[in-house]
């Protein structure tokens, strides 16, 4: 990558935020964060606050798995985005791919979320 591409990805990632649709705040590289379909992006702790407020009598060990789900992926989202600045590049197209299906597995469980919260009726505002 040349250094006039390096210059426009770093501008790029300057102007990639996302608010959280809990909270309202910021939802930054690096943070444990998920994706609630028809919500948007959500930090997982805030998530947690959330569910007890909308669960007083306790979370449903179902959501909860799911929860923990998210929360696993998005751990190894963070973790594996360090092993890419560590590796040389011939491996790093490699670990790129692994990210990845930590990435559609965070997707997976935010969907497994949502359809869960569906079926008990319960609605993120």
């Amino acid at each position: 990558m040349s250094s006039g591409w390096s210059g426009l990805v770093k501008v790029v990632r300057e102007w990639m935020r996302w608010r959280c649709h809990i909270c309202g705040f910021d939802v930054i590289e690096g943070q444990r964060f998920g994706y609630l379909p028809g919500k948007g992006f959500i930090h997982i702790e805030c998530l947690y606050d959330k569910l007890k407020e909308l669960f007083p009598d306790g979370i449903p060990e179902d959501v909860l798995a799911a929860v923990e789900a998210e929360e696993i992926a998005s751990y190894g989202i963070i973790r594996i985005k360090q092993v890419e600045y560590m590796v040389g590049d011939e491996y790093r197209d490699e670990v790129v791919r692994i990210r990845k299906k930590f990435e559609g597995a965070s997707a997976d469980a935010g969907k497994l979320i949502h359809k869960l919260l569906e079926r008990y009726n319960v609605s993120i505002k």
